[in-house]
């Protein structure tokens, strides 16, 4: 379905939960956003769409008439949906990290010290391609130490939780709710041989994973940042490091104050169009 930019979020979110997390597929297309996503097919479709019909109408009064349009629905066979990745997806740079398909070779415009991830996304979230994915990769640059305990809420294809491996995290607890997510990110941390350092594990949040973590990146929604807002700075020792992106302008407001409410205070915060990376760090 089509939005405007300052909608994409909105509508991104209600896609997700649709797709039970499967991740959506953006396209901008002039002053507008074509985004996608992948559901499993119930036997009840109609009612299916008609629900987020119901659950998109809630969020138009926000923004003007226009801003979003209405659901479209095709159905498609699985393969053919995790083929039609391939067509759209190319390898990027983000600062000295290199996310690339499995299929395509290196880019030409690759840094000496490139670290590079090669990613099957299957129908996992996260192949670099979004701004949110970007900003977290460019933040962890400047944020992982060598030996550092990280952890990685909602890792999606594990691309983070492999790129901090790579930028010489001892150990990653990569967490995600979703299973075929799960097996996305195992399969890509062994691709990557760092799967001795990516533990990745079925559960929500930071469930299952130890406490005194130097480092804690989330690339999930700004309802769920809120919420794990208060697990994290349990989690993570003094002077640990919470990373966090997947919301916009428009709710970075009620982010930051559930993060200054459990007490981190703002280390650096960069910003791609209307998306926003925040890092931080607990007291």
């Amino acid at each position: 379905m089509r939005c405007t930019r300052e909608a994409a979020e909105a509508v991104r979110q209600k896609l997700l939960d649709l797709s039970g997390g499967r991740g959506t597929w953006e396209e901008e297309i002039g002053s507008t956003v074509l985004i996608r996503a992948y559901a499993p097919l119930e036997k009840d479709w109609v009612s299916t769409i008609a629900r987020l019909a119901d659950e998109l109408a809630a969020v138009r009064p926000i923004f003007a008439d226009g801003v979003i349009g209405a659901p479209v629905a095709q159905i498609i066979s699985e393969e053919d949906w995790a083929e039609s990745w391939k067509a759209h997806y190319e390898p990027v740079v983000v600062g000295r990290v290199v996310v690339k398909p499995s299929w395509l070779g290196l880019p030409q415009n690759v840094p000496a010290d490139a670290v590079v991830v090669e990613l099957d996304p299957q129908m996992a979230f996260g192949t670099g391609t979004h701004a949110t994915t970007r900003l977290a990769l460019l933040a962890l640059q400047e944020a992982v130490q060598a030996g550092d305990r990280v952890a990685d809420v909602g890792t999606g294809t594990g691309i983070l939780a492999i790129a901090a491996a790579m930028l010489g995290a001892q150990v990653v607890y990569a967490t995600d709710n979703d299973s075929v997510a799960v097996m996305a990110a195992r399969q890509n941390s062994a691709r990557n041989g760092v799967a001795r350092h990516v533990l990745v594990n079925q559960g929500e949040y930071l469930d299952g994973v130890p406490d005194g973590l130097d480092l804690i990146v989330a690339n999930i929604s700004p309802m769920a940042i809120v919420k794990l807002s208060a697990p994290a700075a349990e989690h993570l020792r003094a002077g640990g490091v919470f990373i966090c992106t997947g919301f916009s302008l428009a709710s970075e407001g009620e982010v930051q104050q559930a993060l200054a409410a459990v007490g981190f205070s703002q280390v650096a915060r960069q910003a791609d169009e209307q998306w926003i990376c925040l890092t931080l760090q607990k007291p």
